[in-house]
């Protein structure tokens, strides 16, 4: 829940080839007032920087922010729970304005809020509010293994065609208990290279993952380089 006075803003721009996603923006109503809260994601299976946690991530952050002139860090990095979950926060500000970010790991993407403001009380009362929200717990969401599609795993595969311009397209897809690709979600690519993409993976077939003995459904991610020429198609896992 948001405070009195602020509503969903513009659009984020399409989701990343490396699997970061805007998932939305928050701004005041007021346009006396400026600000924004900004809640966004980086798919783990794509990430250009593979991180191994939300802290980490922070750390990294801390250290661009710290080697940057007229910006300073105001708390942090920490570990702070916010609904029931660990975030990792840390505060900095310059130029006038502050800054609050908070990261966690959730279904191997780091899920991050930022709260940008001209005041550093605002940004308090903004942070306070994120104590409302309702995170569903890990359980509630299949078990995700980064390079599961690998050859060592993979029975059945099926190359989806080339042509067009060169991509490099990532997939996140639900593997059943089965080894069937039980859904698929093509983050970024032209609507022919999404049909031929989905075509081709409804056929693959892996070795189905098991744990304690039982086979259970997972989440993992395949990333395509589609090139101009017929029969080209390369796949990094």
């Amino acid at each position: 829940p948001l405070p009195p006075g602020w509503s969903e803003g513009l659009a984020g721009p399409r989701p990343s080839e490396s699997g970061y996603y805007v998932l939305g923006t928050f701004v005041p109503t007021d346009s006396r007032t400026a600000g924004t809260v900004l809640i966004a994601a980086q798919d783990m299976f794509f990430a250009a920087k593979p991180g191994d946690s939300a802290l980490a991530a922070i750390e990294d952050t801390r250290r661009v922010v710290a080697a940057t002139d007229g910006m300073s860090i105001d708390r942090g990095p920490g570990e702070v729970t916010i609904a029931g979950r660990r975030f990792a926060r840390l505060d900095f500000s310059g130029a006038g304005i502050y800054r609050a970010l908070f990261t966690t790991a959730i279904r191997c993407h780091l899920l991050s809020f930022v709260v940008t403001v001209p005041d550093a009380e605002l940004r308090e009362k903004l942070v306070l509010g994120l104590a409302g929200m309702t995170i569903a717990s890990d359980a509630a969401f299949p078990v995700c293994r980064k390079d599961y599609a690998s050859k060592n795993n993979v029975i059945r595969e099926v190359v989806p065609p080339g042509g067009g311009a060169y991509a490099r397209v990532p997939v996140r897809i639900l593997v059943g208990a089965d080894g069937r690709v039980r859904h698929i979600h093509v983050i970024r690519a032209a609507p022919a290279q999404k049909s031929g993409i989905e075509e081709a993976l409804t056929q693959w077939l892996f070795k189905p993952y098991e744990t304690d003995g039982s086979a259970i459904s997972i989440e993992t991610g395949v990333m395509f380089e589609l090139k101009p020429a017929a029969g080209s198609t390369q796949k990094n896992r």
